[in-house]
């Protein structure tokens, strides 16, 4: 756990201020800031390097810019975690934050590569099934193993797919 504590602080940095990135615009954001009132779960797919972490950097900000408390934002690649839990993830940012999920707030919440997880659908239907309207959820992947695992957004109880 600590060890993820770790990971969850580099890759948070606006939890300590400011935060920006360089984004040339690209038409498909502006379908994906359609579906961001929406329950669903937002899937990005593609080939490796095309731009799904700079367009949930992207999100991020503009969830940022438009109000949203930049605490309650969490980010995290499974790039070296492929053995960590969803759950896990969200346990130590919890601890890190004195925060708890289901009691305070709205969360946006960020998995990235999540096909390097084991089991990723699974936990992810139990996490949109235990938090629902509270934690808008996000995951990226490539679309490729996404494809290799049989599964597609839709098999995960009806979530939008964005590619």
């Amino acid at each position: 756990m600590a060890k993820i504590k770790d990971v969850l602080r580099d890759l948070n940095p606006w939890w300590k201020g400011k935060f920006e990135i360089e984004y040339k615009q690209r038409e498909i954001y502006e379908q994906i800031e359609k579906f961001m009132p929406l329950p669903q779960i937002i899937a990005l797919t593609g080939l490796r390097r095309v731009g799904k972490t700079t367009l949930m950097r992207k999100i991020i900000e503009d969830a940022i810019e438009n109000g949203f408390d930049s605490r309650n934002i969490i980010y995290f690649s499974f790039d070296e975690f492929r053995e960590a839990e969803i759950r896990e993830v969200m346990r130590g940012y919890e601890e890190l934050m004195e925060k708890d999920f289901r009691r305070q707030g709205k969360y946006l919440l960020l998995l990235d590569e999540i096909q390097k997880l084991s089991n990723w659908e699974n936990q992810l239907k139990s996490i949109y099934d235990l938090f629902g309207k509270k934690v808008k959820i996000i995951i990226s992947g490539s679309e490729s193993l996404f494809i290799k695992n049989c599964t597609t957004i839709q098999e995960v109880g009806g979530r939008r797919k964005g590619n």
